[in-house]
């Protein structure tokens, strides 16, 4: 049983059945690790995934910092606890509540 699957456009995943008891196996294992490596490298798909996981990152620790700084203001984490409560209960919608947050600002 073996097959392919596309998961990047310089690289398919090759579904082999192993046992990984078998020294040759692992060999196996990490030589397609190997070249998973190598041709992501070459084909700067590797780094290019990269700098897009650092900016998703960059953006996900400032909207936790943004919130965290904003709910440290028990006001605002009232607020906002409720407006969550209405838009849970199908009262408001969530842009709404967002943005009668922003307006409190």
């Amino acid at each position: 049983m073996s097959g392919g699957h596309q998961v990047s456009v310089h690289w398919s995943l090759v579904m082999k059945p192993w046992s990984l008891q078998s020294p040759q196996a692992i060999d196996e294992v990490w030589s397609g690790v190997e070249g998973h490596r190598q041709a992501m490298t070459a084909s700067g798909e590797l780094a290019e995934r990269r700098r897009a996981q650092t900016l998703l990152w960059m953006q996900t620790m400032l909207r936790d910092r943004l919130l965290g700084h904003f709910d440290d203001d028990p006001a605002f984490r009232s607020a906002r606890e409720a407006l969550a409560g209405d838009v849970a209960a199908g009262r408001l919608t969530p842009t709404v509540a967002v943005d009668r947050l922003i307006e409190r600002l």
